[in-house]
């Protein structure tokens, strides 16, 4: 277990705390569907303003604060690349909360900007 989930309980915890999150009606699963959307919208308007700046770079046009600005939204995307794959994970539910609160102890997060805005994560 983590440092903040010293029991099997404290697991169990976190794991019943995400499904009672779950949306349980239309209302609330269409608010869900929203917020991905929106998820969706960020990052793809971040791969193309990410994709430009590397074609000015290529060119010679960019600036440094553009390149290093760029390089932050790859990693933002990769991240995000990385999120989706565990999330597709059959049972992916049951083990994602510990894998992120595991991956916080060692200073790392496996969580993309525009889900933790979203999602509050």
């Amino acid at each position: 277990m983590t440092k903040t989930q010293k029991t099997t309980q404290d697991y169990f915890k976190t794991v019943t705390d995400t499904f009672s999150a779950l949306p349980k009606t239309p209302e609330e699963t269409k608010a869900v569907f929203e917020k991905v959307q929106k998820v969706f919208k960020t990052e793809y308007q971040n791969s193309q303003d990410m994709w430009k700046t590397y074609q000015k770079a290529a060119t010679g046009t960019a600036s440094p604060k553009d390149i290093s600005d760029a390089n932050v939204k790859a990693t933002e995307l990769l991240k995000a690349a990385s999120f989706a794959a565990l999330a597709a994970i059959p049972g992916s539910l049951f083990v994602l909360p510990l894998i992120v609160e595991k991956a916080k102890e060692f200073d790392i997060n496996l969580v993309p900007k525009s889900v933790s805005a979203e999602f509050n994560i």
